[in-house]
């Protein structure tokens, strides 16, 4: 079945998102998270590559401060179940990124931190490091 799913994305949506750029402008949230959700079903399989591939050029056309807004929201229910002092409570693992997700958000926040200008870096940072120590840690 997901690979269904990602044939029809690969032939539907790629096409559009290469060609009717200003089809996708405020709904940019919408297409990063169920991309990355696609990626989450579609771990371990082959063609999975597809989504990667098509996320990372979405990211390309996304304002930078946006795109990593998006991503750290994206990531925060990682970053707390990694981060909690509680062991015997745990959040709601349905909720928690997968691991082929969390690897596609890393690439797709190292693309777009490159673009930040100082500003926003420091605006970010805070949520930037909590991020980096809680991924380096695992």
């Amino acid at each position: 079945m997901i690979k269904l799913k990602i044939e029809a994305f690969d032939s539907g949506m790629k096409p559009l998102m290469r060609h009717q750029k200003p089809y996708f402008a405020g709904h940019e949230s919408a297409v990063i998270k169920s991309l990355l959700n696609l990626r989450g079903q579609a771990s371990g399989n082959p063609i999975a590559h597809v989504v990667d591939d098509a996320l990372l050029n979405f990211i390309e056309l996304v304002d930078s401060d946006l795109g990593t807004n998006i991503l750290l929201k994206y990531v925060d229910l990682y970053v707390e179940e990694r981060n909690r002092y509680d062991e015997t409570q745990s959040l709601s693992s349905s909720k928690v990124p997968q691991m082929s997700s969390l690897v596609l958000t890393l690439k797709c926040l190292a693309v777009l931190i490159k673009k930040l200008s100082i500003a926003e870096l420091n605006f970010n940072m805070s949520h930037i490091a909590t991020l980096i120590i809680t991924v380096r840690s695992c």
